[in-house]
């Protein structure tokens, strides 16, 4: 596994007025949702919080602090580790929230991030009601245990790049010990500082450093576990420029890490993803960087730069520290007011359309890859699954709860797998829980089932025939006949593209160990759905949702939640419909 390194609670400290403030950021990532730690940037607790780090590295022994932590991870874990969580939210569904990609190569679930997912009887309707506007949004993150000083941090961060202006005076190694002896001196033998040109920070005293291993090349001499994940130590460098403030998450590909810019006079605070040392992550990252490069826009999260720092890729991107799925959290599951829908959902197809006119799909999009800047604006992140549309990379992608039916029967996909994917999470910030929660691909194929019917024979057979026309995404290096013959698309369905509902019933049944009733086509109802989780009144003002109102969005939803997906809507025809474009705004 991948290390997690938790830092001490604020409780466990004697802070001092004169630090930095608490910093509690969260980031996600492609494999796990980010971990939020909490710690104060205090020289005592760096030094204690790293010995512990170099001693399960067997790097530096020392004696581990035995301190209470207080932190929230869902990696990998059932249920939820936070103090602000309700303990009484248990499940009817164990369900894996997410079942991302988990390797560059093979692209296939895994049960991790988020097992239980509230159901509507454990909310208390009575005593809770919905967000109704970015402000009391924000209220509520401020004021909120676990949200608090990460959104406070936000305030303070900065989404643009040094400039001449601010930026301090820097070094060349040559002079640093005649001008800067306090660096100097901190410096190790083994440093790989003559390829830098410009020294702003130097990190920790050489003592607290990792001592370089020159007979262990496998751990690039010290550097890595095993790995291939860079050693964190906070308080250290990176390229002599950023010191570490915080572990904000890790995954699959690596680590992500708050760093503060030494470079800037204002001390800007940015995030730092630091790629596995693995040369298959590292060519995802090059990709992922070159689509960073190319995009501009409000609602997208802003590239800074990029660089190789003692083997490892790195990318580092502007800070931000709330997801709507925290957002979604913190008011106990009860969702949002229509009007603070459509606000974020527009700005979330906004960032879309622009994406998609670079001809460019996200291929993750879900509330852990949506975030909210410290003015409310949505933000979003994430872009390690992206592909372009002349070429698809990967056959099995997306997070289960918001997987577009194209990509869950097998065949080829495009840009509308992400209009799928925002229906969904436009329903969830309504109602507050994800309408499809299934624990198994032939679940989540029985709830489409459910909710839209059986898929059309015309539209499996052109499936079919896209395949065989164009081929089987991901069946470069394989039998493009045996890849097919494992899909649901053949599995399901006959030669004549007839759907075979007892076989669909029996393996939804096996699959979730008999959770899943007896299948009913066209049973379930997306407007039921709505009318469940809706609070009636004359407006949104006095607490409710309008029956108009709730129409409106419905149309929205039935046109992006199709089986077919050359009938689904386009982002910029999404932002065309009545929901958005009428008078009713958020505020």
């Amino acid at each position: 596994m991948n290390s997690v390194y938790l830092l001490p609670a604020k409780e466990n400290i004697a802070l001092d007025s004169n630090l930095p403030k608490l910093s509690n950021l969260s980031l996600d990532t492609k494999l796990h949702r980010s971990t939020s730690l909490k710690y104060s940037p205090d020289t005592p607790l760096k030094a204690r919080t790293n010995n512990a780090v170099l001693s399960s590295q067997n790097v530096q022994p020392s004696r581990k602090p035995q301190l209470k932590f207080s932190y929230i991870t869902r990696p990998n874990q059932k249920g939820y580790s936070s103090e602000s969580s309700p303990s009484s939210k248990k499940s009817k569904d164990t369900a894996s929230r997410n079942s991302s990609v988990n390797d560059i190569f093979q692209k296939s679930g895994t049960e991790n991030r988020l097992s239980v997912v509230p159901s509507r009887a454990s909310i208390s309707i009575g005593r809770r009601s919905k967000v109704k506007n970015v402000k009391e949004l924000i209220f509520k993150l401020r004021e909120n245990s676990s949200t608090g000083s990460k959104f406070e941090m936000c305030l303070h961060t900065s989404s643009s790049f040094t400039n001449e202006e601010d930026r301090k005076n820097f070094y060349p190694f040559e002079d640093l010990s005649s001008k800067r002896p306090d660096l100097f001196q901190r410096l190790t033998m083994y440093e790989r500082i003559m390829q830098y040109p410009q020294i702003f920070f130097t990190g920790l005293p050489k003592h607290l450093k990792i001592k370089s291993d020159l007979k262990n090349p496998k751990c690039n001499y010290g550097f890595d576990d095993k790995r291939g994940n860079y050693i964190i130590l906070l308080g250290d460098h990176i390229r002599y420029k950023y010191e570490i403030n915080s572990i904000l998450g890790n995954g699959a590909f690596g680590s992500v890490v708050s760093v503060l810019d030494h470079s800037s006079k204002s001390k800007k605070n940015f995030a730092c993803k630091i790629i596995k040392n693995d040369p298959r992550w590292s060519l995802q990252a090059v990709e992922e960087i070159k689509i960073l490069k190319r995009l501009h826009h409000p609602n997208i999260v802003t590239y800074v730069e990029h660089f190789t720092f003692r083997t490892h890729m790195c990318i580092v991107t502007e800070i931000l520290g709330i997801t709507l799925y925290e957002s979604i959290q913190i008011n106990s599951y009860t969702g949002f007011s229509l009007n603070l829908v459509r606000k974020f959902t527009k700005e979330i197809l906004q960032g879309i359309a622009y994406l998609h006119s670079k001809n460019i799909i996200h291929c993750d999009l879900k509330p852990e890859n949506i975030m909210i800047s410290g003015d409310g604006i949505i933000k979003i992140i994430d872009f390690g699954s992206s592909c372009h549309t002349d070429h698809l990379t990967y056959s099995y992608l997306q997070s289960r709860f918001y997987r577009a039916p194209e990509v869950l029967l097998g065949g080829r996909y495009d840009t509308k797998m992400d209009i799928w994917s925002i229906a969904l999470i436009s329903l969830e910030l309504f109602a507050g829980v994800p309408i499809f929660q299934p624990q198994s691909e032939w679940e989540l194929f029985s709830l489409c089932v459910k909710f839209l019917n059986i898929p059309s024979r015309k539209y499996i057979l052109k499936l079919r025939e896209e395949i065989e026309i164009l081929g089987f995404v991901g069946a470069e290096n394989c039998n493009q006949q045996d890849a097919c013959s494992n899909t649901i698309l053949w599995k399901a369905f006959n030669s004549n593209g007839i759907m075979n509902i007892e076989y669909v019933t029996r393996k939804a049944l096996h699959i979730t160990k008999g959770h899943t009733k007896q299948l009913n086509p066209g049973h379930g109802s997306i407007k039921n759905f709505l009318r469940k989780h809706a609070y009636y009144g004359n407006t949104a003002a006095t607490g409710g949702e309008s029956e108009a109102e709730i129409n409106r969005f419905l149309v929205y939803i039935e046109m992006c939640l199709l089986w077919n997906k050359w009938g689904r809507a386009t982002a910029e025809e999404c932002l065309q419909l009545e929901f958005f474009t009428c008078a009713e705004e958020a505020n």
